[in-house]
């Protein structure tokens, strides 16, 4: 496997992507405090934007981290994989918010909303790294991978368990920061386990995408300002609360205000600052790549202009060395090899001289046998044995008036005599066409050297009278010894502008093109969006101070008249606790007033009692069971009493105390051991309204049953049950016995009075024959209906009289 591609982070896009991090986590943990004061679709609202903003947040962090990665190799995002990336983290820490803010804090609650939030993040994370289309293959390492996961689900678990818990907004901020460093410390960790193989792609590859770039800036600005109009809205919100109940904040609304502002300005100046920076860097970046491939066309277009003359030479020198010179003497051979030479399009002035230095063959105005022996080609020829081609500097006049310079080749004999030199011109025009193709604007500029750093040609050319010596320069002292090819900056030496300048050694040649740009016109468009940007930013800037200062002036005027409403209100507390001072000494009278009467009802009821017993004594025996049930019933009224007198609260009546006195004072009236009566009774409260009914029911149901249900001294159970059903209660009485006959619930006395009670707490009745008699009585808990006992129970009991 090939090595990995390097990677390297920018440190600006690394800062930002944290800082918007930052921002979500203290947005969210403020919201929470509204999850947990809202109710209904409220709740609902706000957990919907605390979700967008925390998910959202970290969806930004992470493709603002993406943005500072570079590999090398171009990157482009899919925009269905992008979409789905954005939802997961949104949906997952909804569900989070909702189950981690759910009162009471539960930590095993949290830490599953956690999971579950930190799986969601991972998912966001490799769904968005599955969204990388690029030339490259992507190998993991699985351990990093791990890794990565357990640092999301803490970040997560840490996250909704701050925002679960009640905080100030010190122990906020502090707490978003160390989120902020968690969540960038699981992406980045995510990151590392990623490693960019290069691997051969086509363009018909690429699927719908967004440019990096631009989808950073998306994000970036929409991230904060939805944040900053989500947290100023919660913050206001919050203040409003804290001031209607005088809770003091550490951070006060002014302060997170100003707190925000600042961070807004710190991150549009920063933002504009590291983005313009990042424009600059690549525009110049770009003007590289510009330059480096326009001096590649230079180059080829110079080579094959070159190459073409060159060959010529090549051709007659060939000939020439393996024919002699003296074949020049003949005027069919001469037009041969000119009708040659002519053949290349646009050729120059071609010739050739001898060892002497005399013209023998010239397409050009020199008569044959002109002495050329003073041509700066001729001498280097004749001075020293040249085996490869030799360039003359670029000249004027002498032949022609369009500048040009020559190249030329020796011709030798066998033994390495100077035979001969054959050269051609090549006019500096002859490279404009082909140059000018090239279309970098009118401030770029081709040239071609000479490895001795003359210039031959420019385009467009020099100045009259410009030094066409550049030796000195960086390109001929340093670079081109150091590399055939490169591109670099430096200050023009002709007008002592800045360029960016890219050359070529043309391999197997004296010679070097070059090509060069202004910075000025490189940068005219960065210059143009710089002024826009800035313009943007002041915009940005101003209205955010706007706002913060209608947000003060609203402030004010909501502390002046928070101010009236505190007055106000410590008037109206001074009056309500006044008040409540006389309502609470009217209400102990009250309950010293409600014990005396129930204390002397009470105690009317026992000597009503002691009445009915002793008039029982005085009738005859047959006529006694009816003054001893009247009796049960004024004992069960009067115990009533005597509970609520002890309790003082006739609203919560305990009915299994009230009716386990009941039953133990049946048995013993009754006074039969061979009948067991036997109590469940479940804890129910009731109000005065319904006890006494209930009780005067339990009397008549249990006493029928020891009246009638085990005749001639049978044994049997008497079961009294008590309970809760559908926030309902339920009294069941039930016997062994012998069970009543049907004609028994139409006609008894007793079971016509229990129906007239169970009719006065709202209630329903129901009978059942299962060996033994069953009566299920089911009751409200709390009296609707207020009606008076004492009729109903009056008729009754004459009638049973």
């Amino acid at each position: 496997m090939d090595a990995p591609l390097p990677t390297s982070y920018d440190p600006e896009f690394v800062a930002a992507s944290i800082a918007v991090a930052a921002l979500a986590s203290y947005t969210a943990l403020v919201l929470a405090d509204r999850i947990r004061a809202a109710r209904g679709w409220i709740r609902c609202f706000w957990i919907a934007v605390a979700s967008m903003s925390l998910g959202g947040g970290i969806w930004s962090m992470h493709f603002l981290g993406m943005l500072a990665h570079s590999v090398a190799v171009p990157i482009v995002y899919s925009l269905p994989l992008t979409a789905t990336s954005l939802a997961i983290p949104i949906l997952v820490c909804a569900v989070g918010f909702a189950v981690a803010c759910r009162e009471p804090i539960q930590p095993v609650r949290v830490a599953a909303a956690g999971i579950l939030t930190g799986s969601g993040i991972v998912a966001m994370h490799y769904i968005g790294m599955a969204a990388i289309v690029t030339p490259a293959t992507i190998h993991w390492n699985l351990l990093l991978i791990v890794l990565s996961v357990a640092i999301a689900i803490c970040a997560a678990s840490a996250s909704l368990w701050f925002a679960a818990l009640r905080s100030s907004s010190i122990a906020k901020i502090g707490a978003s920061g160390l989120m902020a460093v968690a969540i960038a410390g699981m992406h980045y960790t995510g990151m590392a386990a990623a490693q960019f193989h290069r691997l051969p792609m086509t363009p018909a590859d690429v699927p719908i995408a967004l440019d990096p770039v631009l989808l950073g800036i998306i994000v970036a600005v929409a991230a904060m300002l939805f944040l900053f109009a989500v947290l100023a809205s919660a913050l206001t919100e919050r203040n409003a609360l804290a001031r209607a109940s005088d809770r003091a904040d550490p951070l006060t609304f002014r302060g997170a205000l100003l707190l925000v502002m600042g961070f807004v300005v710190l991150f549009v100046s920063g933002g504009w600052g590291m983005l313009t920076w990042t424009d600059y860097m690549d525009t110049l970046r770009r003007a590289e790549t510009t330059v480096a491939n326009a001096v590649q066309m230079v180059a080829e277009s110079a080579r094959r202009v070159i190459g073409e003359r060159d060959l010529v030479l090549r051709m007659i020198k060939q000939r020439l060395e393996a024919e002699g010179l003296e074949r020049l003497e003949s005027r069919d051979y001469r037009e041969a090899l000119v009708a040659s030479a002519r053949m290349v399009d646009g050729l120059g002035i071609v010739a050739v001289l001898d060892a002497e230095g005399r013209i023998v063959l010239n397409t050009g105005r020199a008569p044959l046998g002109y002495d050329a022996s003073d041509r700066a080609y001729y001498r280097m020829h004749a001075a020293e044995r040249i085996a490869d081609l030799a360039v003359s500097e670029l000249q004027s006049g002498a032949l022609t008036d369009r500048p040009y310079f020559s190249i030329s080749r020796r011709i030798e004999a066998l033994d390495g005599r100077l035979l001969g030199v054959a050269t051609a011109i090549i006019y500096a025009d002859a490279f404009e066409k082909s140059f000018a193709s090239v279309d970098l604007g009118p401030d770029a500029s081709f040239l071609l050297y000479r490895q001795d750093a003359k210039i031959l040609v420019r385009v467009p050319p020099f100045p009259p009278g410009t030094s066409l010596d550049v030796s000195y320069t960086s390109l001929f002292q340093t670079r081109l010894p150091q590399s055939p090819t490169g591109t670099y900056h430096a200050v023009r030496p002709v007008d002592g502008k800045k360029v960016v300048t890219s050359y070529r050694r043309l391999e197997g040649t004296p010679f070097v093109t070059a090509v060069t740009i202004t910075h000025d016109a490189v940068l005219a468009g960065w210059k143009q969006r710089l002024k826009r940007n800035i313009a943007f930013a002041i915009t940005a800037l101003l209205i955010s101070a706007a706002l913060v200062v209608v947000a003060f002036r609203t402030i004010r005027r909501e502390e002046k008249a928070q101010a009236a409403v505190h007055a106000l209100n410590a008037s109206l507390e001074q009056r309500v606790r006044e008040r409540t001072l006389e309502l609470e000494s009217a209400v102990a009278d009250r309950d010293i007033l409600l014990r005396e009467v129930h204390h002397r009802v009470k105690n009317n009821m026992q000597v009503l009692q002691s009445m009915i017993h002793m008039t029982a004594r005085r009738v005859p025996t047959e006529s006694r069971s009816a003054f001893e049930e009247l009796s049960r019933r004024i004992w069960a009224m009067g115990q009533v009493h005597n509970q609520v007198y002890a309790t003082g609260e006739p609203s919560k009546l305990s009915l299994r105390d009230y009716l386990t006195r009941l039953c133990e004072y049946m048995s013993q009236s009754f006074g039969k051991p061979h009948i067991r009566l036997h109590c469940t009774l479940e804890p129910i409260e009731v109000d005065l309204d319904v006890a006494i009914p209930l009780g005067l029911i339990a009397v008549e149901c249990v006493q029928n049953a020891y009246k009638h249900a085990f005749p001639e001294g049978r044994s049997g159970e008497i079961s009294l049950e008590l309970k809760e059903a559908e926030n309902r209660g339920m009294l069941i009485v039930r016997d062994t016995g012998i069970g009543a006959p049907q004609e028994a619930f139409r006609k008894s006395t007793g079971l016509m009075l229990v129906e007239a009670l169970v009719a006065q707490i709202d209630g329903t009745m129901a009978f059942e024959r299962d060996g033994g008699t069953i009566i299920e009585v089911t009751f409200p808990r709390r009296q609707s209906r207020r009606n008076a006992a004492g009729p109903d129970v009056a008729t009754a009991n004459s009638r049973e009289t």
